[in-house]
């Protein structure tokens, strides 16, 4: 058996338009009929650090849809989300791009129910590629299961970065 140590970090070209931990507040504001994310402070729930934000879907068709505030990023580099997690249903990841003051929404990854801490690294260079915009804003949107009583979504570390 081989054991590997591995150290991973950022490069010092990393721009980090979003670094956001949900210690200090909230950047996903829901859009307009949507449920409204909590921030949690139950540490069976936290993921890293005092809080977390927890998306709760209680009843048959409850959505929700929330936005970041809206962040230029060049066309051409390589960007991505970064996003720690736990889910006992999906959910979706992408952009809003907003061009002239019009916004498409553009889902990238649906992720799929789990009960542990995960992370996942989102590469969304191509999306702002094909969808270029004047500005972009890192988009979630989740359907209520049905099968389960209590869709919960617990979200932490968020961060929109590009090189």
């Amino acid at each position: 058996t081989t054991t590997v140590s591995l150290t991973f970090g950022y490069d010092n070209n990393t721009i980090f338009r979003i670094a956001e931990d949900f210690e200090n507040g909230n950047e996903i504001d829901p859009l307009e009929g949507s449920n409204f994310p909590l921030i949690t402070t139950d540490p069976s729930e936290v993921l890293e650090g005092n809080r977390s934000l927890a998306i709760r879907l209680p009843d048959d068709g409850d959505v929700f849809e929330g936005e970041s505030r809206e962040y230029e990023i060049p066309v051409g580099l390589p960007a991505y989300i970064e996003l720690d997690y736990t889910c006992n249903q999906e959910f979706s990841v992408g952009l809003t791009s907003t061009l002239n003051g019009i916004d498409l929404r553009l889902l990238k990854v649906t992720i799929i129910p789990i009960e542990e801490r995960n992370k996942i690294y989102i590469n969304i260079s191509d999306l702002i590629r094909d969808n270029e915009g004047d500005t972009y804003k890192v988009y979630i949107k989740a359907n209520k299961d049905e099968s389960i009583d209590e869709g919960t979504i617990i979200l932490d570390n968020l961060k929109l970065v590009h090189f």
